[in-house]
Formats: C-alpha cells, structure tokens, sequence
C-alpha cells in the first residue's frame, strides 16, 4: 500500500503486509527508511487523524511505541 509514516518528518513510502509482519520502506533522495513490527507486537490498531481534522489514517500500537 502507498503510505506515508509520521515521524519527525513525514515519510512517503510503502506498507506491505505480510502473515508475521508489518513493514515501512521509504527511499526519499537516498534516505533509506525500513521499519517492521511484528504483529504479535501490535496490541491497537485505530483510525486517526492528519493534520488534526482528515481522518484518513491509521495509528498501529506495539507496546509502548505508536
């Protein structure tokens, strides 16, 4: 899935899904971002907002990070 991940900046890349897995690829300008969360990790996955007012996110929860 296209996606983007809120960090400091906000990160355009791709989500994939896999059976164990959640992963985050970003390569913006030669910044390489990979992230991945287990799913026996996640404990909430919640709709959010962007910009405080369009609700067209996801927030995924894996302990005490989101």
């Amino acid at each position: 899935f296209n996606c983007a991940l809120q960090e400091n900046i906000l990160l355009q890349g791709h989500m994939y899904l896999f059976l164990h897995h959640i992963c985050f690829y970003s390569n913006i300008f030669g910044y390489e971002t990979k992230k991945t969360i287990p799913l026996q990790d996640v404990t909430d996955v919640r709709k959010a907002k962007t910009a405080a007012i369009f609700p067209n996110a996801i927030e995924i929860v894996a302990g005490a990070k989101r």
